[in-house]
């Protein structure tokens, strides 16, 4: 068995030559012109408010911010983060000329061939797809908008004609475990890179339709075995199941904190899986907060705490509950002068 011998004396010692996290998410919006069961993020549609968001001179604060950290990976997330497409073609510019590689996360819908081109052109390295079944129907039936399957396959279709890596997410639910053979066969000549399973997040949206979309071990069972026999093969892309929460198994015992969520609104998470804000940058710059203790978030007492209760994506629901009703909500690691000792 691989055995992980984390060395707290060398973590501690990197962290000195980090400018700031090696690897920033920006949810640019909460917006999405898709109707998702199970966003974790709550989107659900084009019209859903977005007076809170940052707006386009404060992204690319943010932009120019993280640019001189020399992060690792910036990956512009949502919503549907395309749908504000001018001012990524504009961040991404930024961050590209820094030498900031530069990811999205995408449903597909609004990706034709322009925009791809658009996409390769300014640097992009790589843009992840969301595909949830073999055909329409099961697609649609978790998007909730006709017509975003054949335009989340064309959008595969122009990214790898044009030549950016592109990455396939499944999200298992009770009905797609079936299609998880037939679409990796369809998918099989189209120049992806990976195709990986994501474990449905009972969070957002799902909680509110666990019932009908969660996935029973039996299903899961199945799916493994399927993994297993096509991973066997030879294949010209990777196939596997991602964790969702691995990167809190990975930093709850560590010093060294090496990522950052931002959401639309300017807060900042340790995880989205920990929806604790920490901050805003529309108050400080995020190196400000990187500075004055950000890389050693997970020693806070209850964001550690929270993490240690996380063994499981089934565990999400009742750590979400305890953020509600056991922690202070409205805390910023600089405004309230926190003092990293070990525990808060």
């Amino acid at each position: 068995m691989f055995e992980f011998n984390y060395n707290k004396e060398l973590d501690v010692k990197q962290t000195q030559y980090y400018q700031g996290p090696l690897y920033v998410v920006l949810n640019i919006t909460n917006r999405c012109n898709l109707k998702c069961l199970h966003c974790f993020n709550g989107s659900s549609s084009t019209n859903q408010c977005s007076e809170y968001e940052l707006s386009d001179e404060e992204v690319i604060n943010v932009v120019k911010d993280v640019a001189r950290l020399k992060v690792a990976n910036f990956c512009f997330s949502g919503g549907e983060p395309l749908l504000r497409k001018e001012l990524i073609y504009k961040s991404i510019k930024i961050l590209s000329s820094h030498g900031v590689r530069c990811s999205i996360v995408s449903n597909g819908t609004l990706i034709d061939y322009n925009v791809a081109e658009k996409l390769k052109l300014l640097g992009v390295q790589e843009i992840e797809i969301s595909l949830d079944g073999n055909c329409s129907e099961t697609h649609e039936r978790l998007r909730g908008v006709k017509g975003s399957f054949e335009k989340a396959l064309k959008s595969v279709e122009y990214l790898c004609a044009i030549g950016i890596t592109t990455s396939i997410s499944y999200t298992l639910n009770s009905w797609n475990v079936d299609e998880v053979g037939p679409l990796i066969e369809r998918l099989k000549d189209s120049g992806i890179t990976s195709f990986y399973i994501r474990p449905l997040l009972v969070m957002g949206e799902a909680s509110f339709h666990k019932e009908n979309i969660s996935p029973s071990l039996q299903q899961y069972r199945k799916v493994f075995k399927i993994m297993k026999k096509y991973q066997e093969q030879n294949y010209n892309f990777e196939i596997g199941i991602t964790d969702p929460i691995n990167h809190i198994y990975n930093l709850r015992n560590r010093v060294i904190n090496n990522m950052v969520e931002i959401q639309s609104n300017g807060d900042l998470f340790p995880s989205y899986c920990i929806p604790v804000p920490i901050g805003n940058i529309k108050r400080h710059p995020l190196k400000d907060y990187w500075d004055k203790g950000l890389n050693r978030i997970w020693e806070f007492t209850s964001i550690g705490r929270l993490a240690e209760g996380i063994y499981s994506n089934k565990d999400l629901e009742k750590i979400i509950s305890n953020i509600k009703t056991e922690v202070k909500m409205d805390f910023d690691i600089i405004d309230d002068n926190i003092l990293f000792e070990g525990t808060w």
